[in-house]
């Protein structure tokens, strides 16, 4: 923490309003440019660090890592999204391994306000998928992820939101995680899509499981 001052009559620290987590004269918390920067490019490198992890257990074969139904492959798949609402909104923020429910940090995935918005995992290859689990966001507007649904499947014709549906969002809390079963669901691509009506898609995680499909 940097200390500017003492108050002089309480005897304590004054604190510099570019401190992390510092506060600001109405009572609300301030952050600064620099250290909401900091915490994104954090996000990045631990995500690259994951994705090397996954690429070299892969690559060496050790206990058939990519065979494998607890490793979490939205680590190495790619993400895309109908569109980005700002610079902290990319799609591989749903991927990148960092839980964190505050979207203002940057760890999440967040989409303009926009009629039936869509985020996509390509696995880059067909899975058989057991598992989808989605992280809702925490900072505000926690309801608009409710209705959205989990597709997957080996098609992009209307952007994947046509392929076979593992499940609904009824309603995550803010900050919470809802699990879908998909019972082995075979697919390339799992899309998280608000189908009819207009609205933000902000996902804070998604993680996806299973096994890779053989013909």
């Amino acid at each position: 923490m940097r200390v500017l001052a003492s108050d002089q009559y309480t005897g304590q620290p004054v604190r510099s309003c570019y401190e992390e987590g510092g506060i600001n004269l109405d009572g609300r918390s301030t952050i600064s440019p620099v250290t909401q920067l900091l915490r994104t490019l954090e996000s990045k490198l631990s995500r690259m660090y994951l994705q090397i992890c996954a690429v070299i257990l892969v690559l060496s074969g050790l206990g058939k890592a990519h065979h494998a139904a607890d490793l979490n492959l939205g680590l190495q798949g790619r993400a895309t999204q109908s569109s980005v609402d700002n610079f902290l909104g990319n799609a591989i923020n749903a991927v990148d391994g960092n839980p964190n429910t505050d979207c203002s940090l940057g760890s999440c995935s967040i989409t303009a306000t926009e009629q039936e918005p869509w985020w996509r995992l390509d696995l880059l290859s067909a899975y058989e998928v057991t598992r989808v689990s989605v992280t809702n966001r925490a900072d505000c507007c926690t309801g608009n992820l409710n209705g959205a649904e989990i597709r997957i499947g080996d098609s992009l014709v209307n952007y994947g939101k046509s392929n076979a549906r593992c499940g609904t969002v009824e309603s995550i809390a803010s900050g919470g995680t809802q699990h879908f079963n998909c019972n082995g669901m075979v697919g390339r691509y799992v899309t998280v899509v608000i189908p009819g009506r207009q609205a933000s898609l902000a996902l804070a995680e998604v993680t996806v499981f299973g096994i890779e499909h053989h013909h």
